[in-house]
């Protein structure tokens, strides 16, 4: 798959996150920056155990929102084992679903990879005269 495409999607999928935080009144706002580290930790370390835990991962996503807007990033320093944690278990969650509904999974799969090089298209410029 083309980084460059990965990257955009990855890039415009983070701005309409981050666009609905804001939205809906970012409920984050309040906290210190060490706060803000702590609980997206906490909840980073909840979703490495179980990845489909939707709650948790709707809280990672606002906690991401507020250090967009705060112009950062979480710090993944010491992360290590933990990303490899939730790799291994987003591997097996995503090979039981492909297990469970193969033409589901396949299905989407597809749509996700046009979504991902949909966001590749370059945008044509205007020309100047």
């Amino acid at each position: 798959m083309d980084e460059a495409a990965l990257a955009t999607f990855f890039a415009q999928q983070r701005l309409a996150l981050t666009e609905a935080y804001l939205k809906a009144g970012r409920s984050f706002a309040a906290l210190s920056p060490e706060d803000l580290q702590n609980q997206w930790r906490d909840c980073f370390t909840a979703l490495a155990d179980d990845p489909s835990y939707r709650p948790v991962l709707d809280l990672i996503v606002q906690l991401e929102a507020e250090f967009a807007l705060r112009g950062g990033f979480p710090d993944f320093t010491g992360m290590d084992e933990l990303m490899h944690q939730l790799n291994r278990n987003v591997a097996a969650q995503y090979q039981r679903e492909a297990d469970a509904d193969p033409e589901m999974f396949a299905e989407f799969t597809a749509n996700l990879e046009a979504e991902i090089e949909a966001a590749a298209i370059p945008v044509p410029r205007l020309r100047q005269n």
